[in-house]
């Protein structure tokens, strides 16, 4: 769903239009809800914008099963996003 919520946003619209490019890295700390309680660009598009509305939408909208530990009980986890922005083609 955390691709699809990048893939699918203004946000890649705004990537392609600003000519960003590269690959986004984004590290993103999920509670024990599935929810993402915060997010840290690791590796920029290219654009700070891009890179904080990336992880607004992703603390927003972005759902996870959560990990569990081995007496089944969820435990907060840590996860590396990469989306690769490609520049506009004119």
């Amino acid at each position: 769903m955390v691709d699809k919520l990048l893939r699918d946003s203004k946000i890649s619209y705004d990537a392609i239009s600003q000519r960003a490019q590269g690959k986004m890295g984004l590290r993103v700390l999920i509670g024990t809800t599935g929810h993402i309680e915060q997010c840290t660009p690791v590796t920029s598009s290219g654009s700070r914008t891009i890179d904080e509305r990336a992880c607004k939408l992703l603390v927003e909208q972005g759902r996870y099963i959560p990990a569990k530990d081995r007496s089944n009980t969820a435990i907060v986890s840590e996860q590396l996003i990469f989306n690769r922005w490609l520049p506009a083609v004119d």
